[in-house]
Parts: C-alpha cells; sequence; structure tokens
C-alpha cells in the first residue's frame, strides 16, 4: 500500500510538473504568429524566382518540394517563402508560417493534442498549401535580381537579432540567370574571381556564414547541359564566397 501511495503521489507531481512546464511553454508563444517570443528557434527561407515564369511540370516540382521542406521546420521554427522582386528591395514574404507543433508528441492526459492538430492545420499547413498552388501560375519581368534578393532575404531573415535561431536554411529555386542593368549573365558566364573584385559583386555581397544553403536550377528552353553546368558552377562558387554551406545542388528539369 506505501509503495502504492508513493507511486501515485510521483504520478500527480508529474503531471503538475509537466503542465507547469507547458504553461511556462504557452506564456512564451505569441498568440498571433504562434512563434516564440524571444523569436524562432530555426529558420527556412526559401526564395524562389518566377521572372521568367515556371511551366507546369517545373510548378508541380516546387509545390512538392515547397511541401517537403515546410515538413522540416521543427516546431517553434518559422518557414517563409520570398518571389524574386525588384533590385535592391527589400522583400514582404508571400507566406510566412511558424510551426506550433502538431500535437503528435502531447498526451491526453497533460495536453490537447486535437486542438494542437487542428491549429498545426489552419494556421501552419494551409496558408503554405494555398501558397503553393499559386506557384503555378506564370509570371514575367524585365530583369531578374537574383543576387539582390538573396542579400535581401539574407539580411531580412538570418541577420544578427536572430539570436537565438540555431538552424538556418535558404532554398534558391531559380534558372540562375541573373540579369540586371548593372550585371547579366546573358552577355556571358565570367570567371567568379574575376567577378568578385568587381564594384558591382561588393554591392551584392552578403554575409551566408552559418547558413545551410540548397541550390535548385531550373531548366530553361534552349539551355543546353553545358552552359546550365557552368551557371551552377558559378553560382557554387559565388555562394561559398559569401560564406554559405552549400549541401545541395540539384536540378529542376521540366
Amino acid at each position: 500500500m506505501i509503495s502504492l501511495a508513493v507511486a501515485v503521489v510521483g504520478a500527480i507531481g508529474y503531471a503538475v510538473w509537466t503542465n507547469n512546464e507547458k504553461m511556462q511553454a504557452l506564456a512564451n508563444i505569441d498568440s498571433t504568429t504562434l512563434c516564440p517570443k524571444d523569436g524562432p528557434v530555426a529558420g527556412v527561407t526559401v526564395l524562389v524566382d518566377r521572372t521568367d515564369g515556371l511551366n507546369a511540370i517545373q510548378a508541380e516540382q516546387v509545390v512538392q518540394l515547397i511541401d517537403t521542406w515546410a515538413q522540416s521546420v521543427p516546431s517553434g521554427g518559422i518557414f517563409k517563402v520570398y518571389e524574386v522582386g525588384k533590385a535592391k528591395d527589400l522583400l514582404t514574404p508571400i507566406v510566412t508560417a511558424c510551426n506550433p507543433g502538431d500535437g503528435s508528441n502531447e498526451s491526453y492526459l497533460t495536453g490537447n493534442p486535437a486542438m494542437l492538430r487542428k491549429q498545426y492545420e489552419e494556421h501552419y499547413v494551409d496558408p503554405i498549401k494555398k501558397m503553393a498552388e499559386g506557384m503555378r501560375a506564370d509570371a514575367e519581368a524585365d530583369s531578374s535580381p537574383i543576387m539582390e534578393a538573396v542579400q535581401a532575404v539574407t539580411i531580412q531573415d538570418f541577420g544578427p537579432a536572430q539570436t537565438k535561431m540555431m538552424n538556418k536554411r535558404l532554398y534558391i529555386v531559380s534558372d540562375l540567370m541573373q540579369h540586371v542593368k548593372e550585371f547579366s549573365l546573358y552577355k556571358g558566364i565570367p570567371d567568379t574571381s574575376a567577378f568578385s573584385a568587381t564594384p558591382y559583386a561588393a554591392s551584392v555581397h552578403v554575409n551566408l556564414s552559418n547558413i545551410i544553403v540548397n541550390l535548385y536550377a531550373v531548366t530553361r528552353p534552349g539551355m543546353d547541359g553545358d552552359k546550365l553546368g557552368k551557371l551552377r558552377q558559378f553560382w557554387g562558387e559565388w555562394l561559398r564566397y559569401q560564406g554559405g554551406l552549400l549541401l545541395d545542388d540539384k536540378r529542376i528539369a521540366g
């Protein structure tokens, strides 16, 4: 009987302790954004270049990738998707969502997994799904300031203020054809070291240290494998020159 009483008291004590832990955790969550008030613990940013449009096959691949990347964000992490915009502009994400957790680790005795799952679906899964569907639409622009966009999202999402963010990932989906008045890869692919010494390269420099970068090259009509290979090499070297940890260098066909 004594051992049973000790076990019951211990169980009650554990439940109270667990509940207090959960209350403290909930108090640290912003009720509007569902992000931790002291900042997200991880960040995944996706930069999609649709300045020359995506065909249906390419768009479907990008939609599937975005879903995969969104699912990789841990609880308390933030997921953002941007599109390449105007040169030297700060960019507004087309979706931004914090992962509040899906309730799969919650017990009915100490939490409300059904409510957490509903919150996860409504505030995280659904907005990302809606945004991804919009990627199927074509879009065209007169310029492709990809380097400027990389600079903008890195400063916005991974700057010095993000002291709590230990895991930082940047996904770039693009045909890699940088095209602005100051510098255009349509005129040729330069040697990376020579390019890095130019005033323009200095203007788009950004600190990618401690950021895992993943490059996904979109195939364009008429672009042969040799040119795409040289483009991927140039961009890989440029990203590493900025301090980025290049993890993936893959191709999106179509």
